[in-house]
């Protein structure tokens, strides 16, 4: 039996309860969404933060390790307030870029903008045809 194991993993354990804590508290923040929908028209989903900010966040789009926009997630989601995971107007929807209609396969990846917090749901595989 390794001690410093079983010690290394009970600080982290603390160290993730702190993390909650504090983000229940407002002192840090604690971000959630999830990308509900991707295919060769359309990205969407949902993003939040606790506490909640005055404004709307921004999700960036990456495909692999390059951003290929941001959108504002502002869009009426009743779905996820009546749910107690996030306000009225968290949603988001992004036309999917013209770029990706290469016959390809794309990595996308959301995050929130500012943040290395990733999407639920994210990283997601696209291959769409080419537009003829």
């Amino acid at each position: 039996m390794n001690v410093s194991f079983y010690r290394e993993l009970s600080a982290r354990i603390q160290s993730d309860r702190q993390q909650s804590i504090n983000a229940a508290q407002g002192s840090i923040p604690f971000y959630s969404g999830r990308l509900d929908l991707v295919n060769c028209r359309r990205i969407a989903g949902w993003a939040t933060r606790t506490p909640r900010p005055p404004t709307s966040l921004n999700v960036d789009i990456y495909d692999g390790g390059r951003v290929m926009g941001t959108v504002t997630a502002d869009i009426f989601r009743p779905d996820v307030y009546q749910a107690g995971a996030g306000p009225l107007f968290c949603g988001f929807d992004f036309p999917t870029p013209a770029s990706f209609q290469d016959g390809r396969p794309h990595s996308i990846t959301l995050k929130i903008a500012g943040s290395s917090q990733d999407l639920i749901g994210s990283p997601y595989a696209l291959t769409c045809n080419q537009i003829r």
